[in-house]
């Protein structure tokens, strides 16, 4: 019998917890975390709205429309009419923002070091191939789910 959904759940929960801990002193969520690393990881030429956010985070739209207006009254970002799209806005970073990848840009390879530290590269490599699988077969269920609702 497979358990180890469990494990991944209590695994991401312990990591999110952590995040969470880490970042109260910048008055950040992980899931802001999320979204600003998002918006500083992409071409400052690229219009960014909050469907792309929705999208490439995999969340759902009032997920991110709070945690757009949390990071918009801490002064991280701004949203402005879209020059692309008028029906949308986009979503811009501030000074602040862009000030903040200092803090979070160490951040992600000092945590994964230290979550890994007792790992051999053969089984981070194994363990990133094997996350991968399970992603590509949950997005397959997914599809075939969506094919059945139409």
């Amino acid at each position: 019998m497979l358990t180890f959904m469990a494990d991944m759940k209590r695994t991401v929960n312990a990591f999110i917890r952590e995040r969470n801990q880490r970042m109260s002193k910048y008055d950040l969520t992980s899931s802001q975390v999320d979204v600003l690393i998002f918006l500083l990881r992409r071409p400052k030429t690229q219009e960014v709205n909050q469907f792309m956010i929705q999208e490439g985070l995999g969340l759902s739209c009032p997920t991110v429309n709070g945690i757009l207006n949390r990071l918009e009254k801490k002064g991280f970002i701004r949203s402005e009419q879209s020059q692309i799209d008028m029906r949308r806005k986009k979503i811009v970073l501030t000074k602040k923002g862009y000030q903040s990848d200092s803090i979070l840009h160490p951040f992600g390879p000092e945590w994964e070091k230290a979550a890994t530290q007792d790992f051999s590269e053969e089984e981070i490599v194994t363990l990133t191939e094997l996350m991968k699988k399970i992603e590509r077969n949950v997005k397959k269920m997914e599809d075939s789910s969506q094919s059945k609702k139409q």
